[in-house]
């Protein structure tokens, strides 16, 4: 098979985790102040864009372990969703999507 008639390979799917937050934090309108939105900085998915990956959100509520058997890799973005034991700090909260629950995740 020559290199014009090679099919091209998919993408990698890269999860990008974000924060949750309130839509105060981003101005929204009366009646939206107190709704939960996630977000991350479009940096990281431009940044994916550019490797040659596709990025996809990581919603904070699903499951790591169904999420992570379908992804290629995963960016896990500073903030209070990353489990403080990994960097030697202080946990605030229970994170659901930590290094170790990703880890766990993984089949094999």
């Amino acid at each position: 098979m020559d290199i014009i008639n090679t099919p091209a390979l998919p993408r990698p799917l890269i999860g990008v985790s974000g924060r949750r937050l309130r839509g105060a934090a981003i101005g929204a309108p009366h009646g939206f102040a107190d709704a939960p939105l996630e977000a991350y900085l479009s940096e990281y998915a431009t940044s994916v864009l550019r490797a040659g990956g596709l990025p996809v959100h990581l919603p904070m509520d699903a499951e790591p372990a169904e999420l992570v058997e379908r992804l290629d890799g995963v960016v896990i973005v500073g903030g209070d969703d990353v489990d403080p034991a990994c960097t030697d700090r202080c946990p605030v909260r229970s994170p659901r999507w930590s290094i170790r629950s990703v880890m766990r995740s993984r089949p094999g």
